[in-house]
């Protein structure tokens, strides 16, 4: 009755609904993610800071945002591995194979970019930041957490879990997921480090610069899941 496209978003939302797992990605990314900018930056503004310590505290802020919102990613890692013995559907269906992938994914980028965008609303009022510098900042943080996010789904396709999850509900020691865990901390570190250099210096571009290069390892990102996704599923073309 439904189009595809809608009824495997529709089957999407309807399991994330009843396993509660949207409920508890949006409480970290919606609820808990702001209030604690909030109130690390009641904690700076006490604070007589220079300029390099003006730079440091955004920094901060943007580090523990990314940490907050890749940490999330590491159930992306598995997202595809937990249909277990069902995992075959995908191929068998008479479906695109790219919808029904991409479903998986909608819901999680949804509720970080409404939780990124009420953080960074607080973020800017509390620091002062001007508005363009705040918009280009979170253009750089969603393209970071974009990027990690096909990281991590890509790596579930690649190396997939099925007979584990298929036998227990959850994997205690998934390679994926420690993987991605790990790769969370290195996006982080990098972006947190690149953004202190780089604004340290007083480059007045800093923020654009970091947000154009956030998107294209995103696009990069998305182009070699798909590219991944294509070879795997060659065989339902």
């Amino acid at each position: 009755k439904l189009p595809t496209a809608i009824s495997a978003i529709k089957k999407e939302f309807v399991t994330g609904v009843r396993s509660n797992a949207f409920i508890k990605l949006g409480g970290i990314l919606v609820i808990i993610m702001p209030m604690a900018i909030y109130l690390l930056n009641k904690l700076y503004s006490a604070m007589d800071t220079r300029f390099i310590g003006t730079q440091m505290t955004i920094c901060f802020n943007i580090v523990i945002i990314l940490l907050v919102m890749l940490m999330t990613n590491i159930d992306i890692a598995s997202v595809y591995s937990r249909d277990g013995s069902s995992s075959y559907l995908n191929k068998v269906q008479p479906t695109p194979y790219a919808i029904l992938l991409f479903s998986k994914l909608i819901f999680p980028m949804i509720i970080a970019l409404i939780g990124l965008f009420f953080t960074i609303n607080i973020f800017a009022i509390e620091a002062d930041l001007a508005r363009n510098d705040a918009i280009l900042i979170g253009v750089m943080i969603y393209g970071i957490y974009i990027a990690h996010l096909f990281t991590s789904a890509e790596s579930d396709i690649m190396n997939p879990q099925y007979e584990q999850y298929a036998t227990f509900n959850e994997q205690a020691n998934n390679p994926n997921e420690t993987s991605s865990g790990v790769s969370a901390l290195l996006f982080s570190a990098i972006a947190a480090v690149a953004a202190f250099f780089l604004s340290s210096r007083n480059d007045a571009g800093v923020w654009i610069k970091l947000a154009i290069v956030a998107l294209v390892l995103a696009a990069f990102k998305v182009f070699t899941y798909l590219s991944k996704i294509k070879a795997f599923y060659k065989e339902k073309q």
